[in-house]
């Protein structure tokens, strides 16, 4: 499966456009609350702001009751960057999130979100079906 991550500002008819669009394109087949905190190189906690040179970001994430750590490697602006996911007992992300402030990552940006899951219906819009 491929993911396809979409980010940039959005106004609320936009995002409503938008949504209309891949409810028409798409099914909806889950959905999932995350918590995740940015504990990037770099992170400056007054400003909001990152001054990562290293390429590397990392991530403490908390979805539902799966949690992971996730460590993204290559320029913020790629087109793709290798990632790499380590998976979490349920119960570990205050844990974890300790030993990365023992590693002197004691920084980041927690953010909360509600993500959908969607796959393109391609009978939906196929002309050939």
């Amino acid at each position: 499966m491929t993911e396809i991550e979409i980010r940039g500002k959005l106004s609320k008819d936009k995002f409503d456009g938008l949504s209309n669009l891949l409810s028409d394109q798409c099914e909806l087949v889950g959905h999932y609350h995350r918590l995740s905190i940015d504990l990037s190189p770099g992170f400056d906690s007054e400003t909001k702001i990152w001054k990562n040179s290293s390429g590397t970001d990392i991530r403490l994430k908390k979805s539902d009751e799966k949690e992971k750590l996730s460590v993204k490697m290559g320029s913020f602006h790629e087109k793709e960057r290798k990632e790499v996911d380590i998976k979490l007992q349920t119960g570990q992300f205050l844990n974890v999130l300790d030993f990365l402030e023992a590693l002197g990552y004691d920084s980041g940006n927690p953010l909360m979100n509600k993500r959908n899951k969607l796959v393109e219906n391609f009978h939906k819009h196929n002309s050939y079906s």
